[in-house]
Protein backbone atom coordinates (compact mmCIF):
# COMPACT_ATOMS: atom_id res chain seq x y z
CA UNK A 1 0.00 0.00 0.00
CA UNK A 2 1.35 3.37 -0.64
CA UNK A 3 2.95 5.56 2.11
CA UNK A 4 1.16 8.85 3.38
CA UNK A 5 2.56 11.61 1.45
CA UNK A 6 1.31 15.18 3.84
CA UNK A 7 0.43 17.80 1.47
CA UNK A 8 0.76 16.35 -1.42
CA UNK A 9 -0.41 13.76 -3.82
CA UNK A 10 1.73 10.84 -5.41
CA UNK A 11 0.59 12.23 -8.90
CA UNK A 12 2.13 15.59 -7.61
CA UNK A 13 5.62 14.10 -7.28
CA UNK A 14 5.50 12.50 -10.50
CA UNK A 15 5.08 16.13 -11.71
CA UNK A 16 7.39 17.57 -9.85
CA UNK A 17 10.33 14.92 -10.28
CA UNK A 18 9.77 14.57 -14.31
CA UNK A 19 11.93 16.09 -16.84
CA UNK A 20 15.62 15.32 -14.66
CA UNK A 21 17.37 14.82 -17.68
CA UNK A 22 18.85 17.31 -20.35
CA UNK A 23 15.93 16.54 -22.71
CA UNK A 24 13.43 16.77 -19.91
CA UNK A 25 14.83 19.82 -18.67
CA UNK A 26 14.85 21.01 -22.51
CA UNK A 27 10.65 20.49 -22.25
CA UNK A 28 10.38 22.24 -19.19
CA UNK A 29 11.94 25.54 -20.67
CA UNK A 30 10.28 25.12 -23.82
CA UNK A 31 8.55 28.48 -23.23
CA UNK A 32 11.55 30.01 -23.53
CA UNK A 33 10.38 32.89 -21.01
CA UNK A 34 12.53 31.25 -18.26
CA UNK A 35 15.56 29.17 -19.25
CA UNK A 36 18.82 27.28 -18.17
CA UNK A 37 21.66 25.16 -19.41
CA UNK A 38 22.12 23.57 -16.22
CA UNK A 39 21.42 20.00 -16.00
CA UNK A 40 19.58 17.28 -13.35
CA UNK A 41 21.60 14.69 -11.38
CA UNK A 42 24.56 16.84 -10.92
CA UNK A 43 26.52 16.80 -7.24
CA UNK A 44 27.86 19.52 -5.50
CA UNK A 45 29.20 20.16 -2.33
CA UNK A 46 29.53 23.88 -1.48
CA UNK A 47 27.37 25.83 -3.44
CA UNK A 48 24.58 25.97 -6.44
CA UNK A 49 25.92 27.74 -9.30
CA UNK A 50 23.58 28.31 -11.75
CA UNK A 51 22.35 30.43 -15.02
CA UNK A 52 20.00 30.93 -17.74
CA UNK A 53 18.07 33.16 -19.94
CA UNK A 54 14.90 34.96 -20.11
CA UNK A 55 12.64 37.21 -21.81
CA UNK A 56 10.74 38.53 -19.17
CA UNK A 57 11.86 41.53 -16.52
CA UNK A 58 14.14 39.28 -13.47
CA UNK A 59 13.70 42.43 -11.52
CA UNK A 60 11.22 40.33 -9.33
CA UNK A 61 12.43 36.40 -9.43
CA UNK A 62 11.95 34.09 -6.43
CA UNK A 63 13.93 30.91 -5.88
CA UNK A 64 13.29 28.00 -3.55
CA UNK A 65 15.47 24.62 -2.38
CA UNK A 66 13.49 21.59 -1.12
CA UNK A 67 15.08 17.98 0.85
CA UNK A 68 12.90 15.40 -1.11
CA UNK A 69 15.62 12.48 -0.28
CA UNK A 70 11.98 11.25 1.30
CA UNK A 71 9.72 12.23 -1.08
CA UNK A 72 6.56 10.96 -0.04
CA UNK A 73 6.80 13.44 3.35
CA UNK A 74 5.97 16.90 3.32
CA UNK A 75 9.39 18.38 1.57
CA UNK A 76 11.70 20.60 4.30
CA UNK A 77 12.47 23.88 2.72
CA UNK A 78 16.30 24.36 3.17
CA UNK A 79 17.23 27.50 1.47
CA UNK A 80 14.57 30.45 -0.17
CA UNK A 81 15.10 34.08 -1.28
CA UNK A 82 14.65 36.49 -4.13
CA UNK A 83 16.33 37.67 -6.81
CA UNK A 84 19.01 36.43 -9.26
CA UNK A 85 22.59 37.06 -8.11
CA UNK A 86 23.16 38.74 -11.22
CA UNK A 87 20.93 40.24 -13.91
CA UNK A 88 22.51 41.34 -17.69
CA UNK A 89 20.60 42.98 -20.18
CA UNK A 90 21.36 41.80 -23.66
CA UNK A 91 18.83 44.05 -25.57
CA UNK A 92 15.33 44.89 -25.09
CA UNK A 93 13.73 41.74 -24.10
CA UNK A 94 16.27 39.24 -23.29
CA UNK A 95 18.47 39.21 -20.11
CA UNK A 96 21.06 36.95 -19.06
CA UNK A 97 20.69 36.05 -15.59
CA UNK A 98 22.93 33.67 -12.87
CA UNK A 99 22.10 32.40 -9.30
CA UNK A 100 24.34 31.34 -6.08
CA UNK A 101 23.14 29.19 -3.26
CA UNK A 102 25.44 28.53 -0.61
CA UNK A 103 24.52 24.62 0.77
CA UNK A 104 27.66 24.44 3.18
CA UNK A 105 26.44 21.89 5.45
CA UNK A 106 23.84 20.31 3.43
CA UNK A 107 23.64 16.34 2.99
CA UNK A 108 20.37 15.31 0.67
CA UNK A 109 18.76 15.16 -3.41
CA UNK A 110 17.44 18.70 -3.90
CA UNK A 111 14.97 20.16 -5.44
CA UNK A 112 15.21 23.94 -6.84
CA UNK A 113 12.33 25.46 -7.92
CA UNK A 114 12.83 29.48 -9.71
CA UNK A 115 10.34 31.66 -10.46
CA UNK A 116 9.29 34.20 -12.41
CA UNK A 117 5.72 36.74 -12.28
CA UNK A 118 4.53 37.14 -15.41
CA UNK A 119 1.36 39.11 -15.43
CA UNK A 120 -1.09 36.93 -13.37
CA UNK A 121 1.11 33.96 -14.06
CA UNK A 122 4.23 32.55 -13.15
CA UNK A 123 6.76 31.06 -14.83
CA UNK A 124 8.86 28.30 -13.40
CA UNK A 125 11.70 26.09 -13.83
CA UNK A 126 12.62 23.34 -11.63
CA UNK A 127 16.47 21.10 -10.96
CA UNK A 128 17.32 18.21 -8.93
CA UNK A 129 20.60 18.50 -7.65
CA UNK A 130 23.05 15.89 -5.15
CA UNK A 131 23.79 18.21 -2.18
CA UNK A 132 26.81 16.90 0.05
CA UNK A 133 29.30 14.03 0.70
CA UNK A 134 26.45 11.42 0.38
CA UNK A 135 25.84 8.15 0.17
CA UNK A 136 23.20 9.63 -2.23
CA UNK A 137 20.76 6.85 -3.32
CA UNK A 138 19.41 6.69 -6.74
CA UNK A 139 16.54 8.63 -7.89
CA UNK A 140 13.78 8.13 -10.39
CA UNK A 141 11.35 10.51 -12.52
CA UNK A 142 8.03 8.79 -13.68
CA UNK A 143 7.11 9.63 -17.44
CA UNK A 144 3.86 7.57 -16.93
CA UNK A 145 0.48 8.18 -15.80
CA UNK A 146 -0.23 6.66 -11.79
CA UNK A 147 -2.86 4.65 -13.10
CA UNK A 148 -2.09 1.86 -15.88
CA UNK A 149 -5.10 0.76 -17.94
CA UNK A 150 -3.87 -2.91 -19.42
CA UNK A 151 -5.39 -4.74 -22.19
CA UNK A 152 -2.16 -5.18 -24.26
CA UNK A 153 1.56 -5.17 -22.77
CA UNK A 154 2.50 -1.31 -21.43
CA UNK A 155 5.63 0.05 -21.45
CA UNK A 156 6.41 1.97 -18.47
CA UNK A 157 9.54 4.28 -19.06
CA UNK A 158 10.87 6.49 -16.28
CA UNK A 159 13.79 8.99 -15.85
CA UNK A 160 16.94 7.67 -13.48
CA UNK A 161 19.86 9.51 -12.09
CA UNK A 162 22.94 8.07 -10.04
CA UNK A 163 25.23 10.15 -8.04
CA UNK A 164 27.85 7.92 -9.17
CA UNK A 165 28.14 4.80 -10.22
CA UNK A 166 26.93 3.45 -13.91
CA UNK A 167 23.23 3.06 -14.81
CA UNK A 168 23.55 -0.14 -16.88
CA UNK A 169 25.07 -1.62 -13.69
CA UNK A 170 21.47 -1.03 -12.18
CA UNK A 171 18.11 -3.17 -11.49
CA UNK A 172 15.08 -2.78 -11.25
CA UNK A 173 13.14 -4.52 -8.55
CA UNK A 174 9.01 -4.64 -8.88
CA UNK A 175 6.12 -5.63 -6.36
CA UNK A 176 3.00 -6.11 -6.94
CA UNK A 177 -0.62 -7.76 -5.26
CA UNK A 178 -4.01 -7.84 -6.04
CA UNK A 179 -5.93 -4.26 -4.36
CA UNK A 180 -9.59 -5.21 -5.50
CA UNK A 181 -10.37 -2.96 -2.55
CA UNK A 182 -7.80 -0.14 -3.51
CA UNK A 183 -5.31 -1.86 -0.71
CA UNK A 184 -2.90 -4.98 -1.09
CA UNK A 185 -5.31 -7.70 -0.04
CA UNK A 186 -3.46 -11.68 0.22
CA UNK A 187 -0.38 -12.37 -1.24
CA UNK A 188 2.55 -10.07 -2.44
CA UNK A 189 4.84 -10.95 -5.59
CA UNK A 190 8.03 -9.34 -6.11
CA UNK A 191 10.68 -10.00 -9.19
CA UNK A 192 13.31 -8.60 -10.62
CA UNK A 193 12.55 -6.96 -14.32
CA UNK A 194 14.88 -6.62 -17.39
CA UNK A 195 15.59 -3.04 -18.35
CA UNK A 196 16.46 -1.02 -21.44
CA UNK A 197 17.70 2.18 -21.21
CA UNK A 198 18.19 4.92 -23.72
CA UNK A 199 20.61 7.36 -22.16
CA UNK A 200 18.76 8.37 -18.64
CA UNK A 201 15.51 6.67 -19.71
CA UNK A 202 14.99 3.23 -18.55
CA UNK A 203 11.50 1.18 -19.94
CA UNK A 204 10.12 -1.79 -18.87
CA UNK A 205 7.07 -3.48 -19.88
CA UNK A 206 4.03 -4.42 -17.62
CA UNK A 207 2.24 -7.61 -19.58
CA UNK A 208 -0.70 -9.35 -17.92
CA UNK A 209 0.74 -12.94 -19.37
CA UNK A 210 4.42 -12.45 -17.45
CA UNK A 211 3.39 -10.92 -14.18
CA UNK A 212 0.49 -14.02 -13.95
CA UNK A 213 -2.71 -10.79 -13.85
CA UNK A 214 -6.29 -11.86 -14.00
CA UNK A 215 -8.95 -8.43 -14.68
CA UNK A 216 -8.78 -6.69 -11.78
CA UNK A 217 -7.20 -3.65 -9.68
CA UNK A 218 -3.39 -4.27 -8.88
CA UNK A 219 -1.19 -2.17 -6.86
CA UNK A 220 2.48 -2.08 -8.24
CA UNK A 221 5.43 0.15 -6.87
CA UNK A 222 9.13 -0.25 -8.33
CA UNK A 223 12.86 1.26 -7.37
CA UNK A 224 15.98 1.08 -8.73
CA UNK A 225 18.99 -0.47 -7.40
CA UNK A 226 22.45 0.70 -7.92
CA UNK A 227 25.78 -1.80 -8.11
CA UNK A 228 26.24 -0.68 -3.77
CA UNK A 229 22.68 -1.85 -3.65
CA UNK A 230 21.49 1.75 -3.05
CA UNK A 231 17.99 2.04 -3.57
CA UNK A 232 15.89 4.87 -4.83
CA UNK A 233 12.33 5.46 -3.65
CA UNK A 234 10.02 3.77 -4.89
CA UNK A 235 7.19 4.69 -7.54
CA UNK A 236 3.48 3.74 -6.87
CA UNK A 237 1.18 2.65 -9.56
CA UNK A 238 -2.52 1.44 -9.90
CA UNK A 239 -3.41 -0.81 -12.80
CA UNK A 240 -6.26 -1.90 -13.93
CA UNK A 241 -6.10 -5.28 -16.09
CA UNK A 242 -9.13 -5.74 -18.37
CA UNK A 243 -8.97 -8.36 -21.14
CA UNK A 244 -12.44 -9.83 -21.07
CA UNK A 245 -14.80 -8.46 -23.57
CA UNK A 246 -17.92 -6.85 -22.29
CA UNK A 247 -21.52 -8.42 -22.76
CA UNK A 248 -24.36 -6.17 -23.70
CA UNK A 249 -27.88 -7.19 -22.73
CA UNK A 250 -31.14 -5.25 -23.18
CA UNK A 251 -34.14 -6.55 -20.57
CA UNK A 252 -37.80 -4.55 -21.51
CA UNK A 253 -40.82 -5.31 -23.16
CA UNK A 254 -41.48 -5.82 -26.65
CA UNK A 255 -44.81 -3.85 -27.53
CA UNK A 256 -46.81 -1.16 -25.76
CA UNK A 257 -49.47 1.00 -26.42
CA UNK A 258 -48.83 5.30 -26.95
CA UNK A 259 -48.13 7.46 -24.07
CA UNK A 260 -47.48 4.64 -21.93
CA UNK A 261 -44.26 4.90 -19.87
CA UNK A 262 -41.55 2.20 -21.56
CA UNK A 263 -38.33 1.52 -19.36
CA UNK A 264 -35.43 -0.74 -20.37
CA UNK A 265 -32.91 -2.36 -18.24
CA UNK A 266 -29.20 -2.89 -19.55
CA UNK A 267 -27.32 -3.10 -16.27
CA UNK A 268 -27.52 -6.90 -16.97
CA UNK A 269 -24.85 -6.44 -19.00
CA UNK A 270 -21.12 -7.80 -18.23
CA UNK A 271 -17.07 -7.08 -18.07
CA UNK A 272 -15.92 -10.21 -16.24
CA UNK A 273 -14.65 -8.57 -12.40
CA UNK A 274 -15.71 -4.90 -13.70
CA UNK A 275 -18.51 -3.42 -13.35
CA UNK A 276 -17.56 0.26 -15.04
CA UNK A 277 -19.19 -0.01 -18.04
CA UNK A 278 -20.16 2.48 -20.60
CA UNK A 279 -23.76 2.90 -21.87
CA UNK A 280 -24.94 4.65 -24.84
CA UNK A 281 -28.31 3.94 -26.73
CA UNK A 282 -29.98 4.40 -30.05
CA UNK A 283 -33.26 4.74 -31.58
CA UNK A 284 -34.70 3.40 -35.09
CA UNK A 285 -38.04 4.62 -35.18
CA UNK A 286 -40.70 3.19 -37.97
CA UNK A 287 -39.70 5.25 -40.47
CA UNK A 288 -35.84 4.20 -40.44
CA UNK A 289 -34.61 7.67 -38.81
CA UNK A 290 -31.43 6.79 -36.92
CA UNK A 291 -31.18 8.52 -33.28
CA UNK A 292 -29.23 8.48 -30.03
CA UNK A 293 -31.21 8.67 -26.72
CA UNK A 294 -31.21 11.74 -25.11
CA UNK A 295 -29.96 13.00 -21.85
CA UNK A 296 -33.23 12.74 -20.76
CA UNK A 297 -33.78 9.35 -21.53
CA UNK A 298 -30.83 7.34 -21.20
CA UNK A 299 -29.56 7.29 -17.47
CA UNK A 300 -26.86 5.34 -17.69
CA UNK A 301 -27.88 1.21 -18.01
CA UNK A 302 -31.50 2.72 -17.83
CA UNK A 303 -33.19 4.10 -20.76
CA UNK A 304 -36.64 5.68 -20.31
CA UNK A 305 -39.32 6.24 -22.82
CA UNK A 306 -42.12 7.92 -22.90
CA UNK A 307 -43.00 11.49 -25.23
CA UNK A 308 -40.07 10.38 -27.44
CA UNK A 309 -42.14 7.01 -29.01
CA UNK A 310 -45.20 9.52 -30.73
CA UNK A 311 -45.20 7.09 -33.94
CA UNK A 312 -46.81 3.64 -33.67
CA UNK A 313 -44.86 0.50 -35.55
CA UNK A 314 -41.46 -1.07 -35.05
CA UNK A 315 -39.29 0.54 -33.29
CA UNK A 316 -35.26 -0.94 -32.38
CA UNK A 317 -33.74 -0.04 -29.24
CA UNK A 318 -29.56 -0.50 -29.30
CA UNK A 319 -27.32 -1.02 -26.35
CA UNK A 320 -23.52 -0.14 -26.79
CA UNK A 321 -21.50 -1.28 -23.91
CA UNK A 322 -17.69 -0.08 -23.68
CA UNK A 323 -14.88 -1.25 -21.08
CA UNK A 324 -12.60 0.91 -19.94
CA UNK A 325 -9.92 -0.45 -22.63
CA UNK A 326 -12.26 0.23 -25.18
CA UNK A 327 -13.60 -3.01 -25.82
CA UNK A 328 -17.22 -3.36 -27.26
CA UNK A 329 -20.49 -5.07 -27.45
CA UNK A 330 -23.68 -4.32 -28.93
CA UNK A 331 -27.33 -5.85 -28.59
CA UNK A 332 -30.50 -4.78 -30.08
CA UNK A 333 -34.16 -5.14 -28.81
CA UNK A 334 -37.27 -4.88 -30.54
CA UNK A 335 -40.64 -2.57 -29.47
CA UNK A 336 -43.54 -2.77 -31.14
CA UNK A 337 -45.82 0.17 -30.78
CA UNK A 338 -49.66 -0.02 -30.95
CA UNK A 339 -51.58 3.17 -31.90
CA UNK A 340 -54.16 3.97 -29.70
CA UNK A 341 -57.49 5.00 -31.34
CA UNK A 342 -59.23 8.38 -30.33
CA UNK A 343 -62.89 8.09 -28.51
CA UNK A 344 -65.52 11.06 -30.21
CA UNK A 345 -67.52 12.21 -27.47
CA UNK A 346 -70.42 15.19 -27.84
CA UNK A 347 -72.14 16.91 -25.37
CA UNK A 348 -75.36 18.69 -26.30
CA UNK A 349 -75.59 22.12 -24.44
CA UNK A 350 -72.60 21.14 -22.21
CA UNK A 351 -74.64 18.47 -20.81
CA UNK A 352 -73.39 15.33 -21.67
CA UNK A 353 -74.69 13.60 -24.92
CA UNK A 354 -73.66 9.90 -24.78
CA UNK A 355 -76.22 7.45 -26.05
CA UNK A 356 -78.54 10.49 -27.11
CA UNK A 357 -79.18 9.43 -30.89
CA UNK A 358 -82.31 12.34 -31.33
CA UNK A 359 -82.75 15.55 -29.89
CA UNK A 360 -85.39 18.49 -30.45
CA UNK A 361 -85.61 21.99 -29.53
CA UNK A 362 -88.17 24.44 -31.02
CA UNK A 363 -86.59 27.04 -33.96
CA UNK A 364 -84.49 29.75 -32.31
CA UNK A 365 -83.52 28.01 -28.74
CA UNK A 366 -79.67 27.08 -28.19
CA UNK A 367 -78.10 24.11 -29.31
CA UNK A 368 -74.40 23.76 -29.07
CA UNK A 369 -72.66 20.46 -29.67
CA UNK A 370 -69.10 20.23 -28.53
CA UNK A 371 -66.45 17.32 -29.04
CA UNK A 372 -64.08 18.97 -26.82
CA UNK A 373 -63.82 15.83 -24.28
CA UNK A 374 -63.19 13.47 -27.42
CA UNK A 375 -60.28 11.21 -25.67
CA UNK A 376 -57.08 9.54 -27.27
CA UNK A 377 -53.93 8.76 -25.76
CA UNK A 378 -51.69 11.78 -24.10
CA UNK A 379 -49.30 12.35 -26.92
CA UNK A 380 -52.36 12.43 -29.56
CA UNK A 381 -54.94 14.62 -27.74
CA UNK A 382 -52.77 17.83 -28.94
CA UNK A 383 -53.23 16.65 -32.67
CA UNK A 384 -56.68 15.31 -32.82
CA UNK A 385 -58.53 16.68 -35.79
CA UNK A 386 -62.46 17.14 -35.71
CA UNK A 387 -64.83 17.26 -38.58
CA UNK A 388 -68.47 18.57 -38.65
CA UNK A 389 -71.03 17.29 -41.14
CA UNK A 390 -74.92 18.26 -41.46
CA UNK A 391 -76.30 15.86 -43.96
CA UNK A 392 -73.10 14.56 -45.31
CA UNK A 393 -72.06 17.99 -46.18
CA UNK A 394 -69.00 19.11 -43.52
CA UNK A 395 -69.42 22.36 -41.73
CA UNK A 396 -66.80 22.73 -39.73
CA UNK A 397 -63.66 21.43 -38.35
CA UNK A 398 -63.73 23.41 -34.71
CA UNK A 399 -64.46 21.31 -32.04
CA UNK A 400 -67.96 22.83 -31.32
CA UNK A 401 -70.19 24.01 -33.41
CA UNK A 402 -73.34 26.47 -32.78
CA UNK A 403 -77.20 25.34 -34.39
CA UNK A 404 -78.87 27.64 -32.32
CA UNK A 405 -80.20 30.08 -35.69
CA UNK A 406 -80.72 27.08 -37.94
CA UNK A 407 -84.06 27.36 -39.40
CA UNK A 408 -86.66 24.22 -38.85
CA UNK A 409 -86.24 20.83 -39.86
CA UNK A 410 -84.63 17.56 -39.43
CA UNK A 411 -80.68 17.59 -39.72
CA UNK A 412 -78.34 13.92 -39.62
CA UNK A 413 -75.10 15.58 -37.60
CA UNK A 414 -72.04 13.37 -37.71
CA UNK A 415 -68.84 14.41 -35.79
CA UNK A 416 -65.51 12.83 -37.15
CA UNK A 417 -62.45 12.88 -34.82
CA UNK A 418 -59.41 11.31 -36.49
CA UNK A 419 -55.68 11.68 -34.71
CA UNK A 420 -52.19 12.11 -36.28
CA UNK A 421 -52.20 8.28 -38.51
CA UNK A 422 -55.94 8.95 -39.53
CA UNK A 423 -57.41 6.76 -36.54
CA UNK A 424 -61.09 7.95 -36.34
CA UNK A 425 -63.96 7.73 -34.22
CA UNK A 426 -67.33 8.68 -35.30
CA UNK A 427 -70.55 10.10 -34.04
CA UNK A 428 -74.01 10.57 -34.74
CA UNK A 429 -77.41 12.99 -33.90
CA UNK A 430 -80.13 13.24 -35.25
CA UNK A 431 -81.47 17.18 -35.09
CA UNK A 432 -85.20 17.94 -34.83
CA UNK A 433 -86.02 21.89 -34.77
CA UNK A 434 -89.58 22.38 -34.47
CA UNK A 435 -91.31 25.53 -35.94
CA UNK A 436 -93.25 27.95 -33.94
CA UNK A 437 -96.50 29.81 -34.98
CA UNK A 438 -96.16 33.84 -34.04
CA UNK A 439 -99.72 34.97 -32.55
CA UNK A 440 -100.73 38.69 -32.78
CA UNK A 441 -100.75 40.87 -29.94
CA UNK A 442 -104.28 40.90 -28.43
CA UNK A 443 -105.42 37.75 -30.44
CA UNK A 444 -105.62 35.51 -28.01
CA UNK A 445 -108.83 38.04 -26.31
CA UNK A 446 -110.58 37.91 -29.46
CA UNK A 447 -110.16 34.09 -29.77
CA UNK A 448 -111.54 33.88 -26.00
CA UNK A 449 -114.99 36.10 -26.45
CA UNK A 450 -115.91 34.39 -29.64
CA UNK A 451 -115.79 31.23 -28.06
CA UNK A 452 -117.62 32.13 -25.70
CA UNK A 453 -120.30 33.67 -27.72
CA UNK A 454 -120.72 30.49 -29.66
CA UNK A 455 -120.60 28.54 -26.48
CA UNK A 456 -123.55 30.65 -24.67
CA UNK A 457 -125.55 30.31 -28.67
CA UNK A 458 -125.37 26.26 -27.98
CA UNK A 459 -126.23 26.52 -24.69
CA UNK A 460 -129.36 28.15 -25.57
CA UNK A 461 -130.08 25.92 -28.72
CA UNK A 462 -129.36 22.74 -25.96
CA UNK A 463 -132.52 23.89 -23.77
CA UNK A 464 -134.71 24.82 -26.68
CA UNK A 465 -133.88 22.04 -28.11
CA UNK A 466 -134.88 19.86 -24.79
CA UNK A 467 -138.21 21.54 -24.25
CA UNK A 468 -141.04 18.48 -24.44
CA UNK A 469 -143.91 18.17 -27.32
CA UNK A 470 -146.65 18.84 -24.20
CA UNK A 471 -145.76 22.18 -23.48
CA UNK A 472 -145.98 23.20 -26.91
CA UNK A 473 -149.60 22.13 -27.47
CA UNK A 474 -150.97 24.21 -24.78
CA UNK A 475 -151.10 26.75 -27.07
CA UNK A 476 -154.44 26.48 -28.85
CA UNK A 477 -154.42 25.29 -32.34
CA UNK A 478 -157.11 28.12 -34.48
CA UNK A 479 -158.89 26.27 -37.63
CA UNK A 480 -158.87 28.61 -40.74
CA UNK A 481 -161.35 31.13 -40.68
CA UNK A 482 -164.24 29.63 -42.67
CA UNK A 483 -167.12 31.33 -44.59
CA UNK A 484 -169.18 27.61 -44.06
CA UNK A 485 -171.80 27.44 -40.98
CA UNK A 486 -170.75 24.01 -40.32
CA UNK A 487 -166.82 22.99 -39.24
CA UNK A 488 -165.58 20.00 -40.89
CA UNK A 489 -165.46 18.08 -37.46
CA UNK A 490 -168.60 18.19 -35.43
CA UNK A 491 -166.75 16.99 -32.01
CA UNK A 492 -163.41 18.23 -30.86
CA UNK A 493 -161.56 16.88 -27.86
CA UNK A 494 -161.18 18.90 -24.82
CA UNK A 495 -157.58 20.06 -23.97
CA UNK A 496 -156.28 18.55 -21.09
CA UNK A 497 -156.65 21.45 -19.37
CA UNK A 498 -160.40 21.76 -19.47
CA UNK A 499 -160.22 25.06 -20.92
CA UNK A 500 -161.96 24.19 -23.98
CA UNK A 501 -165.41 22.71 -24.20
CA UNK A 502 -167.36 21.01 -27.12
CA UNK A 503 -168.78 23.43 -29.67
CA UNK A 504 -172.03 21.77 -29.22
CA UNK A 505 -172.08 23.41 -25.72
CA UNK A 506 -170.60 26.68 -26.93
CA UNK A 507 -173.49 28.42 -25.53
CA UNK A 508 -173.70 26.94 -22.27
CA UNK A 509 -173.37 29.11 -19.53
CA UNK A 510 -174.45 32.26 -21.18
CA UNK A 511 -177.75 33.97 -19.82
Amino acid sequence: MMPAWPGFSLIIVGLLLAGMSPNVFAHHDVNSELTSTASNGQWVNDSIDISGSTTIPANSSSWVLYDITEPYVEWPVLRNGDFFSTVTPVDESLWIWTLSIDVQGLNCICWLEISLPDGLQNKKIFRVFFIGEGPHNPIVSPEHEMVVVIDEPVVISSHAFLADGDLNETMLEVNWCSAPQGACYGELFSDSVNLSWTDEVMTFTIDADSFNLSDGNWEFNYSLIDATLRTSPKIYLRVYVDQTDPIAVINGLSESNESQMISFDGSSSSDGVWSNLQYTWYLTDPNGDFRAAGVQQAQGAHLTLNESITTSGQWQIRLDVTDMVGRRDTTYANLTIHNKAPVAHMSINHLDGGGVGKYQINQGDELILDASNSLDSDIDMANLEYSWLIDGEEISQNKSIDLSEYEPGTYQIDLIVSDDENMKSELQLMVIINKVVEQKQGGFNLIGTVSAIAIIILIIYFIQFRKTPETVSTLPKWQKKSTEPTVENDEVEASDSGMWQDPSNKNQGKD
